[in-house]
Formats: structure tokens, sequence, C-alpha cells
């Protein structure tokens, strides 16, 4: 018995080592060496300040940018919220979510999901096309710009389909970075 205990142990702690330490450690190594910018995040630099991050989604509220989807980028909030379609807190954060919309005075007629629902990680950088071109209206007016110019560059910042299966994307916090720059507040 004493025999297999010791074996039992023996094996915790060779997996516990191994796969606890060992092999994250190799992994960082390996992330570090070949992919360094990747490995930190992406983060984005402009002035020797960092702005953000491009693979973490960040909240923007002002009506001068492209929002996010909802509660990107919250500390608090890190991951998704697991509630069901018939849930009613979900239907209720939903509800919400329609009513600080309409006080942004945005259509809510046809609303892309993108803007109702918070994605699976809490951490979604991009937002689909629909829901930029959704916000182009908004955001054209808050700066004084005309709708045009802002359909432009959204065009220009919007990432292709993925191997033709998902909707065109856009990442917010580079779509909002190439706002300010072509059109400072």
């Amino acid at each position: 018995m004493k025999k297999y205990c010791r074996l039992g142990w023996v094996i915790l702690l060779f997996g516990s080592v191994l796969f606890g330490v060992i092999y994250p450690l190799a992994i960082w190594c390996v992330a570090h060496i070949f992919f360094p910018h990747s490995a930190e995040g992406s983060p984005i630099v402009v002035e020797k300040t960092l702005c953000g991050f491009k693979t973490i989604g960040q909240h923007f509220s002002s009506p001068k940018y492209f929002s996010s989807r909802p509660e990107v980028g919250l500390l608090e909030v890190s991951g998704g919220s697991n509630l069901s379609w018939t849930s009613k807190l979900l239907l209720k954060k939903v509800a919400e979510r329609i009513i600080i919309l309409r006080r942004q005075d945005m259509p809510v007629a046809d609303l892309p999901p993108d803007l109702l629902m918070q994605s699976a990680s809490g951490f979604d950088p991009h937002i689909s096309f629909r829901a930029a071109l959704f916000q182009v209206g908004r955001i054209a007016y808050a700066r004084n710009i005309h709708e045009k110019e802002l359909l432009d560059m959204l065009l220009e910042k919007r990432d292709c389909r993925l191997f033709g299966l998902f909707p065109d994307r856009v990442n917010v916090l580079l779509l909002n970075k190439e706002l300010d720059c072509r059109f400072p507040i």
C-alpha cells in the first residue's frame, strides 16, 4: 500500500513540475524568442506612450470613438457570462444596452449583435464591420466631419474575411487611433 501511495505522490509531483513549471516556461521562452511583439500582447505605442494592446479589447465610452463590445476590457469582467438565451438576466442586460444606444441617438431597429452581446472572453478587440458602420453617423456628428471621410477610413482599416468564413471585422483600438490621427479632436 505504501508503495502505491509513494508512486502516486511521485507522479503528482513530477506532473505538477512538468506541466505547471517546465511546460509553461518553455512556451513562454519560445513565444518571446520567435514572436516577441505578439508574446507581449502586441502593444501599441504612440510617442513613447502605451496606448493599449492590439490583441486585447479596450472600453471606449466617448461618442467621438468607435465603441467596442459591451463590457470588453473591464478588469472585473474576464470571461463570458455563460448566460443562456432564455436567461432573464441576459435579457435585462440586453435591454439596458439598447437603452444606452438610444440615449446616444443611435437607431435601434437593426442593431448588430456584437454591440449588444459581450464576447466569450470578455476581451475581444474586434467588432464586426457592420457594427462599425452602425456607429459612423454618431462619430461623424460628434467630430463634425463628413460620413464619407469616415467611411473611407473604415474601408481601409477593415480586416477582410478569414478564409471567406467569418464576416469582415475591425480592430477598435486601431480604428480609434487612426481616427485621432486623421481627425484630431
